[in-house]
This record gives structure tokens, C-alpha cells and sequence, in this order.
């Protein structure tokens, strides 16, 4: 008897091991699932604000460390707010939705696309320059324009358009790289005065309207500096 009794214990005891490695291993998994969906944009299934935050923080140590380029570009999309106003805010989160997925096609895996706001997103772009950057962000503005969805208006439909702003990272600022996206947020901004549908660089010092692309490619080339140019499509050369 002392023997089965001895032998059930162990038995209890090993039944008892198994069931907490499995609890603990629920839990694990639980916890990476939290973390992913803390990271995630619930409407659009991309990145959010606080993924940026974090990757962002990231790619600056490393960029200072290597000595290597690093790029933002801010995405708002333009008169967005029709959608929400004549079709509701279900069309308008379809149409978040699908511009996500349309922006998603534009961007390396080593790039980071995040929503931050309703109608804005953010990306980051390591290992690439201002040049490349803007390359890239003529892209985004590209295929937005091209995808089925449109932006309905009172009297008509109006091609799906965005204004973009490009920042490079500097020599200055340490603050988690969150300068480089308030540059990139200001030159949308300018590209919006401007008429929309077009790239704005950060710079100070000019702001000149082309109406074609740079022949840069999105190659992590370390080229530098903001030249403060609006690309339009189909927009003729002018100034502000």
C-alpha cells in the first residue's frame, strides 16, 4: 500500500508539473499576443503610435552609431474628411483600410509603416537618405492615386490623394528621433498649402514646386540634405 500510495504522488506530482509548464507556456503565448496587439493598429492591422515610438527610438541609436542615414516621411491623406461627412465613418474606415494596404506595397520589410492618427501615417525609412526618401514618397503619392478608392465629393469622385512630408535625420536632436517626425509633419504640412497631392522635404530655406520625380532609388544610399521640393503630378514648376 505505502508503495502505490508513493507511486500515485509521483504520478500527482508529475501530472501537476506538466499542467504548470503548460499554464506558463498559455501565458507566454498570451503575453506576446498582448504585446503584438499594444503594437498594432486596430483598424488597419499595421503598426501604431506606439510601435513608432519604440522602432523609432531604435533606429536612431543605430543610425548615430553606424554613421548611417535615416529617413521619416509623414502621410496625411488629403480632404478626407468628405468621406466621413457624406458617406460616414464605416466607408471611411474601408477606405483606411485600404489605403494601408495600398501603402504597405510601397515599402521595403525593413521599413516601418505606422497609423498615428485618422487619416495620417508615418513611415520609417532606415539605412536611406533624404534623396531616396523622396523617391519613395513619389511612390506613395503614385499609387494612392491610382487605387480604385476615390474620395467622394458633392458634385463628384475625385482620384484617392495625399500630401507627404520628408524628413532625413541630422547631426542635431535627442530626443528619440520625435524631431525628425515633427519636421516630416511640418513639410506635409507645406505640401498642402501647396495644393496637396505632392512631397514637401524639410528645409528652411526653400520650398520650390517640381513637376517630376528625382532618379533615386530606395537603396539605403546615404545622400543627404533637405532640398525643400514639392513634386506635384502633373503640376507645372513654380514657386510657393
Amino acid at each position: 500500500m505505502v508503495k502505490v500510495n508513493g507511486l500515485f504522488r509521483a504520478f500527482s506530482f508529475q501530472r501537476t508539473r506538466e499542467q504548470l509548464l503548460m499554464l506558463e507556456r498559455e501565458i507566454s503565448a498570451l503575453r506576446s499576443e498582448l504585446k503584438a496587439l499594444a503594437m498594432t493598429d486596430e483598424l488597419t492591422g499595421i503598426a501604431n503610435k506606439r510601435a513608432l515610438s519604440h522602432r523609432l527610438r531604435h533606429e536612431v541609436v543605430r543610425a548615430r552609431r553606424h554613421g548611417e542615414p535615416l529617413s521619416v516621411l509623414f502621410i496625411d491623406l488629403d480632404n478626407f474628411k468628405s468621406v466621413n461627412d457624406l458617406f460616414g465613418h464605416a466607408r471611411g474606415d474601408a477606405v483606411l483600410v485600404s489605403v494601408a494596404q495600398t501603402l504597405m506595397q510601397s515599402f521595403r520589410q525593413t521599413d516601418l509603416l505606422a497609423r498615428v492618427g485618422g487619416d495620417e501615417f508615418v513611415a520609417l525609412l532606415p539605412s536611406t537618405g533624404i534623396e531616396s526618401a523622396v523617391t519613395v514618397a513619389e511612390k506613395v503619392v503614385e499609387e494612392l492615386r491610382s487605387t480604385r478608392e476615390a474620395i467622394p465629393r458633392i458634385d463628384s469622385r475625385t482620384p484617392l490623394t495625399a500630401s507627404v512630408g520628408a524628413a532625413a535625420l541630422g547631426k542635431d536632436g535627442d530626443d528619440g528621433g520625435l524631431h525628425l517626425v515633427r519636421e516630416a509633419d511640418k513639410a506635409m504640412y507645406r505640401a498642402k498649402a501647396m495644393g496637396g497631392d505632392g512631397v514637401v522635404t524639410a528645409s528652411p530655406s526653400e520650398n520650390k514646386r517640381s513637376s517630376n520625380g528625382h532618379g533615386s532609388n530606395h537603396n539605403g544610399a546615404a545622400d543627404g540634405g533637405g532640398h525643400g521640393v514639392h513634386v506635384g503630378i502633373g503640376r507645372e514648376e513654380g514657386s510657393e
